[in-house]
């Protein structure tokens, strides 16, 4: 029997070894385990240059007759420098990534794994925006070409590059886009995974019940599959979901298990925003002193790393500087918080998002304060603010917050202002994105 050149090169494999009436731990005696055959035959894994050797002896094959669907022209030289330069780039040396990837034949860069290596070195590098370009001009080939762990790869990427930019509503429009063209009978695993993905997003812009509904038509039948790369995401979304609904024990808990499971999976959390999740749950938490030192101390930690990983200020840090604040604020700590946002919002770093955030907070703790005229620069800030930016659900909801705030500490003539401002404001542009799912 000779290869199915049609599928990908796990499909191709899994056919040859069933075609002899061989079991995945034929491969054992090589030194290949039974675990990691069936990650290869998932597309879950790709084999280096020995591997694939060991697989083609086993079957009795060339190892030349084995090319995978996404990379149909791909030599195995190309292979195994595709690999060596994804080594480089996960030790994080993206400078020597770049100097071996330069080796790829011309059709090796053009495929979905060439490319998206070469949107893994541009993040790494910080060249955001060339990214996302190349990203979006190439999922269409992706989807149609690349195996189950290239597809979520190519997601994860895009989301990445935009919320690093601050473009949350291209990539929310993007992802919605890219589900669409998702067969769900054909390509069950992708289409979970690109829903979950969807619902974390959705739910962080207060797209609340959209991401309820993107949960629920995520389940996915395969439950290793599930298990391995949807699971941790689904806890995401619902710990969004808890939050909005103000049962934040129930949406730290959720987070902790998202962070957990992915760490099981992938040997380390490197998911940034799912552990900003965690702590902005805590936040909101009704905790003693002690325990929101705790969690402040846990913060910085998290922070730190973060800062040592990622040279240029970007959005992730932004988020953790917010957080930080309210921590300050929550511990009674309103000058070093105050003093925090000023710095953050004073950066020409920051994104539309993260300075309306930042100014919301500042006029939150001036509410507490007998300071008048501090107070009354906030409010102008806020208010200068709010008619530059399209308001999301969240930012609605915080302003009637704030507006309770406000008359609770008798600054009425404030909240009529802040009241009438909002009765004025068009609907949130986010609305808008239900009805396109």
């Amino acid at each position: 029997m000779k290869p199915n050149q049609d599928l990908p090169l796990g499909a191709q494999i899994k056919a040859l070894r069933k075609s002899k009436g061989l079991t995945q731990s034929a491969f054992n005696p090589v030194g290949i385990s039974a675990g990691y055959m069936s990650l290869i035959e998932q597309n879950l894994r790709t084999p280096s240059k020995k591997v694939l050797e060991k697989i083609s002896s086993v079957l009795g094959i060339n190892p030349s007759e084995l090319i995978q669907n996404s990379v149909k022209s791909m030599s195995l030289t190309d292979l195994a420098t595709l690999n060596q330069a994804t080594a480089a780039l996960e030790l994080g040396a993206p400078n020597e990534a770049v100097s071996i990837s330069e080796q790829l034949s011309a059709s090796a860069k053009s495929s979905v794994a060439g490319i998206l290596l070469e949107c893994s070195i541009d993040i790494a590098q910080g060249n955001y925006l060339a990214a996302s370009l190349v990203l979006e001009d190439s999922f269409n080939h992706v989807i149609h070409e690349g195996t189950f762990s290239e597809k979520i790869k190519a997601i994860g990427l895009f989301g990445e590059a935009c919320t690093r930019l601050g473009l949350r509503l291209e990539a929310i429009l993007k992802l919605i886009q890219i589900r669409k063209t998702i067969d769900r009978k054909i390509d069950p695993a992708t289409f979970s995974y690109a829903s979950l993905t969807l619902a974390v997003r959705m739910s962080e812009i207060g797209e609340f019940e959209s991401a309820t509904k993107l949960v629920i038509e995520s389940q996915s039948e395969d439950s290793e599959l599930d298990f391995k790369y949807i699971g941790w995401r689904r806890l995401w979304a619902e710990s969004n979901i808890w939050f909005d609904r103000g049962n934040f024990e129930k949406a730290a808990e959720c987070a902790e298990q998202a962070i957990a499971l992915n760490t099981l999976v992938f040997g380390s959390s490197n998911q940034v925003r799912l552990r900003l999740t965690k702590f902005e749950a805590l936040a909101m938490m009704q905790t003693n002193e002690v325990e929101t030192e705790v969690a402040l101390a846990d913060l910085l930690i998290v922070k730190n790393e973060f800062a040592k990983a990622n040279e240029q200020r970007d959005s992730p840090l932004g988020d953790f500087e917010i957080l930080e604040a309210q921590f300050l604020f929550k511990l009674n700590r309103s000058a070093e918080a105050s003093k925090l946002l000023e710095r953050l919002v004073a950066g020409n770093w920051i994104s539309a998002e993260l300075y309306t955030r930042a100014v919301l907070l500042q006029f939150e703790i001036s509410l507490n304060t007998d300071d008048k005229t501090e107070l009354n620069l906030t409010f102008e800030k806020l208010m200068a603010t709010l008619r530059t930016e399209n308001p999301t659900q969240l930012v609605s909801n915080k302003l009637n917050e704030l507006i309770g705030l406000a008359i609770q500490n008798s600054h009425f003539e404030i909240a009529k202002s802040l009241a009438t401002f909002v009765s004025k404001m068009k609907e949130p542009l986010y609305n808008e994105l239900a009805y396109l799912l």
